[in-house]
């Protein structure tokens, strides 16, 4: 039907206003799916700098990780209190705020190698200008970390527990602390945190280890059992040659103390030791009385003299020999009743077979050879019976699993534990022990568990036994590290990070 110019006209605004209703909805369309498209981008690029940085937080945590087992390793075999008390210069980049000492964040501080501040921040590819320095001691690293490669680095401490002493530079309790702080560089300008430019994702993690100390003996020769027997020759001593020196001799080699002159009696320390120590948990039946008695029995009057020490027996004709079952019992050292458990020794001794440097099958003759250094001590295992001896030396730990026989010349810096059958004979000439030694037969139940015979020895031709507190923990110093705790460390739980 024909439409009228008049209804044209009226018809004309309306279609107008549909028009420009369109095009706004479409104006609003289109802007709507612009902010949705730069939100997208911008979600995603957000997404990406987070993937980025985790990617690299978890870098940082496998370079600590590298960091931690690397140096909790190399830890076996070394003097704790001279690691704590090393101090290395630490190069100090960025200006903060130190924690006062005494205060709870100054404790969390202290144990950390680098400030997690500037472990965030420096680009150590590129140093900055340098500011200052930060004394730290117990750092096992270079000042400027362990490079893993790939912008990754790492730095690792030392720090002493509180045991006690009220000195974090002295060990007392074989506990420490282990933190590592591990990097990976973003890349300056990846992302901004706290006001300042993140170069780096870090990842810290703390270890509380403890060093083994059960077989911290007090005396350099050390019988266990209900008794003792001869190994050789029916008696446990030969000849007038030999001496069991109970005196501790801090800094002297089996050179200085077998040397004539001078008489290693000019080297001896004040302790409160004896020259044999007899242990048997057994207090219902006297404890390590039997043992003794077994001791003192063999010995005739002029040996007596060859067991010397500032702790004498006069029912022994004053011979320096001590029950020391009691003194076990009542040690400081929470460690110390282990030696009490013959599965727990034993469980030890298949431990450290594990991880031993040198391995002797059983029947093994090692005469003439070497088993370590002072320098470069290591862990000698003897799965049975073996033979040293013929000019042979060593340093560390030595455990045999049998009879040890030594024959002519023998030197030994460190602790050697005889187990097993128990039997030691040492009737060779010119053999040294500086050290300790401990000798006791363990027996199989069957079961999965171990309990304690009658050992065997033989003293005779010129052995010498010295003791030395640092020789001994020289040797337990190689045991495996126990883990007590682990944990990562955030700025949730310690204030200072």
């Amino acid at each position: 039907m024909a439409v009228s110019p008049r209804e044209a006209l009226l018809r004309e605004p309306i279609m107008r206003d549909e028009r420009g209703m369109a095009l706004l909805l479409v104006m609003m369309v289109s802007v709507m799916l612009g902010l949705l498209g730069l939100s997208m981008a911008f979600d995603s690029v957000n997404d990406m700098t987070i993937s980025h940085e985790m990617g690299n937080r978890r870098k940082a945590f496998v370079a600590a990780d590298l960091g931690y087992n690397k140096y909790k390793n190399e830890l076996r075999g070394s003097q704790l209190d001279a690691i704590l008390a090393t101090v290395t210069s630490v190069p100090r980049y960025i200006s903060y705020a130190e924690p006062g000492s005494g205060t709870v964040p100054f404790v969390y501080f202290s144990r950390d190698p680098v400030t997690p501040m500037e472990a965030m921040n420096v680009d150590f590819d590129n140093l900055p200008t340098l500011i200052g320095t930060r004394s730290v001691n117990g750092l096992l690293t270079p000042a400027v970390g362990d490079v893993t490669g790939a912008g990754g680095r790492y730095w690792v401490k030392l720090s002493d527990n509180d045991d006690g002493d009220s000195d974090l530079t002295v060990d007392a309790d074989g506990r420490f602390y282990l933190r590592v702080l591990g990097i990976q560089s973003n890349g300056a300008g990846r992302a901004s945190t706290y006001g300042g430019t993140v170069k780096n994702s870090i990842a810290v993690m703390e270890a509380m280890l403890e060093r083994d100390m059960t077989l911290d003996l007090s005396a350099p020769f050390t019988l266990y059992g209900p008794g003792v027997n001869p190994a050789s020759g029916g008696n446990l001593f030969n000849g007038n040659s030999f001496d069991i020196d109970g005196y501790d001799h801090p800094g002297m080699t089996l050179a200085n103390l077998m040397g004539s002159p001078p008489s290693h009696t000019t080297f001896h320390s004040g302790t409160t030791t004896a020259a044999i120590d007899a242990i048997w948990d057994d207090s219902g039946a006297g404890d390590a009385d039997d043992l003794m008695t077994d001791v003192c029995s063999d010995l005739s009057g002029p040996q007596a003299a060859n067991l010397d020490g500032p702790i004498t027996d006069p029912a022994c004709g004053d011979a320096s020999i001590q029950d020391a079952t009691d003194n076990v019992r009542s040690d400081s050292n929470p460690d110390a009743t282990n030696i009490f458990d013959a599965t727990y020794v034993m469980t030890f001794v298949e431990n450290m077979a594990k991880v031993a440097d040198i391995k002797l099958a059983h029947g093994t003759n090692a005469s003439g050879q070497d088993f370590g250094t002072d320098a470069d001590p290591k862990v000698t295992y003897c799965s049975g019976d073996c033979t040293l001896g013929g000019g042979g030396s060593g340093a560390g730990l030595l455990i045999a699993r049998g009879r040890v026989d030594f024959n002519a010349t023998f030197a030994y810096h460190g602790l050697i534990v005889v187990v097993g059958a128990g039997e030691m004979d040492q009737a060779g000439s010119n053999v040294g022990i500086l050290g300790g030694l401990f000798v006791a037969k363990t027996i199989d139940n069957g079961d999965g568990t171990w309990s304690y015979g009658s050992p065997a020895v033989t003293v005779a031709g010129n052995s010498n036994f010295y003791l030395q507190a640092d020789g001994i923990a020289l040797g337990y110093s190689l045991m495996t590290l126990k883990l007590l705790s682990w944990r990562e460390i955030t700025r949730e739980i310690e204030p200072a990070f």
